[in-house]
């Protein structure tokens, strides 16, 4: 009839004693969402009765079914047989008591089918306030005492002066930020990651939720995604290990662990919010699932194994001023054929040779600069360049803001003030308005200017799509649109730009994650200690000697004594 209580201490509530229960609304107390209920056994039905007509859930402990039932707990002495023709009988008691969820519908009083492992949640202590009548310690929001049974009225004031409250708008504009909020690609990949989650624990042996699940769970869930991972971790004894990716071989496919470390995060957030807290208390067993111990030795574990696989995040290749050059030379070659071209690839091409030169420039994260609208922009009083005040980024979120300048440059074709200037003058021959928003807009698939901005997807899509075009000329084939931020830093670095000023115009708040995109000293210095070696001063005619004392240990340490 179900599994036995992991918890179950049979202790009676305080003064519970003499208290009516069938004349109280339990719908008003919090603390009734979930209860659980030790009736006597000619309760058993009303009381089961009474909660399903108040459509409240409830777990209902009783004793263990057998031809007898005992009502105490195991091995107690005051015990009650029945049917039993001895009457009261001190025998201990022999059986154990069982717990079952009841189901919410009336018409089912017992559903052993919809049976489901009971969560063990802690016991939450609230602050009491004293009852007026008999000053029994109620909890603070109680609307009946438990002792005497005072029905608390709260004592409403009346306004000082009527105002105009118009709850309708308010509870509008709680909406409208709410779904703002949640229109953002972060939230919308966690909402799908909660909805697959949830889908993977109602699929198991023994269906499981949210408030229900456990780490263990929550690795199950990542393994069973770790197969539909991209990354291909090869065996040690496959004949593509070390380097010969080219070759095809029947490894598998996992998730990387940078993904890995990605989803348990956004787990963790789905049980915060879903009341589960931020850690899990091991030695009580709740707590949030995602932040035990055995999730981030999977984690450890799995990044051990891609690590020895010679499995490396994959670092934004730098694009370079020579490989904007050449795209910004292939755009402007297909601008100068704009007589077979149409309105919209005529306005595709000019965004687009803006967006990379300010992308390069700017030193800016792609989703970012394309939030900038084109009251975000300012023309210097002496034409010299442009300015812009961006308010609203990835990093800014606190009102600050984030000023840099575009000066006009002595290379037209990759210059960011001309580049703009030429998209400004195509959007002012096509009869195309960007005043009231969005500086770099998208396209819809009728064909048309969109209102909203361009995503950074799309930007990346006609970017591969130059590079597919350009091969052989670019730097390298696999260019993505982080490579223009750290492109500029790398360019920054070989004119010995100090690191603290590339810090400041990339927007970087840690030396570690500059050095980690540009490699500070390697760029500065590409040969450093290796140089060093290579210059260290050898006496003439050793070079020989030292090419037999290399196989010749005894003889290598004698020389180094001499």
């Amino acid at each position: 009839m179900g599994f036995p209580c992991r918890i179950l201490l049979l202790l009676p509530s305080p003064d519970s004693n003499g208290v009516n229960v069938f004349s109280q609304d339990l719908r008003v107390f919090p603390s009734m969402s979930n209860p659980y209920v030790f009736p006597p056994f000619s309760l058993i039905g009303p009381l089961s009765k009474f909660l399903l007509s108040l459509k409240i859930p409830f777990t209902i402990v009783v004793p263990e079914c057998s031809g007898k039932i005992c009502l105490g707990t195991q091995g107690d002495l005051s015990v009650l047989l029945s049917p039993s023709k001895l009457g009261y009988s001190p025998t201990p008691c022999p059986f154990s008591m069982w717990a079952f969820r009841v189901s919410r519908r009336a018409h089912c009083l017992f559903r052993f089918c919809s049976l489901q492992t009971l969560p063990r949640v802690p016991k939450l202590f609230t602050p009491c306030v004293a009852c007026p009548r008999c000053s029994h310690p109620n909890d603070e929001d109680f609307n009946f005492c438990q002792k005497c049974g005072y029905v608390r009225r709260a004592t409403i004031q009346g306004p000082l002066k009527k105002l105009d409250i118009n709850e309708g708008s308010i509870a509008q504009r709680v909406r409208e930020l709410n779904e703002q909020r949640s229109s953002s690609h972060y939230s919308k990949q966690k909402s799908a990651l909660e909805l697959e989650f949830i889908n993977f624990l109602g699929n198991l042996s023994v269906p499981k939720s949210l408030s229900s699940a456990l780490p263990s769970d929550v690795i199950a869930f990542l393994v069973w995604k770790d197969g539909k991972g991209r990354t291909r971790v090869h065996r040690q004894d496959c004949h593509t290990w070390g380097g010969n990716a080219g070759l095809d071989c029947e490894c598998f496919k996992r998730l990387a662990f940078g993904t890995i470390d990605s989803l348990i995060g956004k787990l963790r957030a789905i049980f915060a919010e879903s009341g589960r807290g931020a850690e899990w208390q091991s030695l009580l067993g709740v707590g949030n699932p995602a932040s035990c111990r055995s999730v981030k030795n999977y984690l450890s574990n799995v990044r051990e194994e891609q690590l020895k696989a010679r499995v490396t995040p994959r670092q934004a290749e730098p694009i370079l001023v020579n490989d904007l050059l050449v795209i910004s030379e292939y755009i402007r070659a297909l601008l100068l054929h704009s007589s077979t071209l149409r309105v919209i690839q005529i306005f595709m091409y000019a965004r687009n040779q803006a967006l990379f030169k300010a992308l390069f420039f700017a030193g800016d994260r792609a989703a970012d600069l394309l939030q900038v609208k084109v009251c975000d922009v300012l023309r210097f009083s002496d034409n010299s360049g442009l300015l812009f005040n961006h308010v609203w980024t990835k990093s800014l979120r606190s009102g600050d803001a984030n000023v840099f300048a575009f000066k006009r440059g002595s290379n037209p074709l990759i210059c960011p003030v001309r580049g703009l200037e030429m998209y400004f003058d195509v959007c002012k021959l096509l009869r195309i308005n960007l005043a009231p928003g969005f500086l770099f807009r998208s396209i819809s698939k009728s064909g048309g200017v969109c209102f909203s901005h361009l995503e950074s997807s799309a930007a990346q899509a006609r970017l591969s799509f130059y590079v597919s075009a350009l091969v052989g000329k670019l730097s390298s084939s696999h260019l993505t649109v982080h490579g223009f931020r750290s492109g500029a830093a790398v360019s920054l670095a070989l004119r010995s730009v100090s690191l603290s000023e590339i810090m400041d115009h990339i927007g970087w708040k840690s030396s570690k994650t500059a050095l980690h995109y540009i490699k500070f000293k390697q760029v500065v210095n590409p040969a450093g200690v290796a140089a060093k070696l290579a210059d260290f001063p050898l006496k003439a005619g050793r070079t020989t000697n030292i090419r037999i004392i290399l196989w010749d240990s005894p003889k290598l340490f004698h020389e180094f004594i001499l």
